[in-house]
């Protein structure tokens, strides 16, 4: 195939798919995916995905797995423009319309659910929540069958969802997922009105700010754990962020006078006392 046939090609197949995501055509999803499928070599989790979506007829997770495939191309594009760290910065910072539909590899996010499910004890009958399910990558891997999601593509809005509604009949006792960055402040102040033991997202290496950890703190959240990561083709390095509510603290440093742990005492009397991660709010010149 001579290179121009080639781009007109690639150009009619990221409009189709512009055009199914941007209208929520999902009744055109599964047979472009079926053209798709023959055109484009697949890793084997994609190639998976993919074959599994169509045997099944998945219409639920297609328009999800198009914003996955769109972005993948998107962001060589983008990469491959810019190039360098600071010029991509600029780019991302001078966006007109954020793109905050990221998703997460089933792997990291089985990563970053035993991270939590290890080092903060928590137990099978633990409460989780996913506010951004979108292809399930959380919210189909949490280890409970105690669990609920939000999704506002799918009608579920995170930022009117409160503790009591139908959507959300009980407090979550742990809150995990990959949040939309462009609105991480107002990510955070929902996300601690819901009062959870645990809050842990993955967010991008410009996302995490004194400022935010400052915002945290007051609303009696500290940092236990930072996990740093890279995500192919997103845009620098990621982390895993996880606050702990100071009350939930407390009781994990005094369950250790019944069932004595040296090991896990000194973690949770760190914590206790000033978090993981020391930080200041000067400009330094």
């Amino acid at each position: 195939m001579d290179a121009t046939k080639y781009i007109f090609n690639k150009e009619m197949e990221l409009l189709s798919i512009s055009n199914i995501v941007n209208n929520n055509k999902q009744d055109e999803a599964i047979q472009f995916l079926k053209r798709y499928k023959k055109r484009r070599p697949f890793q084997n989790l994609e190639q998976l995905s993919i074959k599994n979506i169509i045997k099944h007829d998945r219409q639920d997770e297609v328009i999800a797995y198009l914003h996955y495939i769109k972005q993948q191309d998107d962001a060589s594009a983008e990469h491959s423009k810019h190039g360098s760290y600071n010029e991509t910065a600029t780019v991302i910072r001078n966006r007109q319309v954020a793109k905050d539909i990221f998703i997460t590899p089933i792997g990291l996010a089985k990563k970053h659910i035993n991270i939590i499910s290890q080092m903060y004890c928590a137990s099978t009958s633990a409460i989780w929540y996913d506010p951004f399910k979108n292809n399930g990558s959380y919210y189909n891997h949490f280890p409970s069958n105690k669990k609920y999601w939000a999704e506002i593509l799918q009608g579920k809005n995170f930022f009117y969802i409160n503790v009591g509604n139908e959507m959300l009949p009980e407090r979550p006792n742990i809150i995990a997922s990959n949040p939309p960055w462009s609105q991480l402040d107002k990510v955070l102040e929902k996300s601690v009105a819901l009062k959870p033991d645990v809050i842990s997202y993955l967010i991008g290496v410009n996302n995490l700010t004194a400022k935010r950890i400052e915002y945290m703190e007051k609303q009696n959240y500290v940092i236990g754990n930072i996990y740093i990561c890279k995500v192919f083709l997103w845009f620098g390095m990621s982390y895993i962020v996880t606050w702990i509510n100071k009350e939930y603290v407390n009781d994990m440093v005094s369950s250790f006078v019944e069932a004595p742990d040296k090991k896990k005492e000194a973690f949770w009397l760190t914590i206790q006392n000033k978090g993981v991660v020391g930080y200041d709010r000067i400009v330094w010149r």
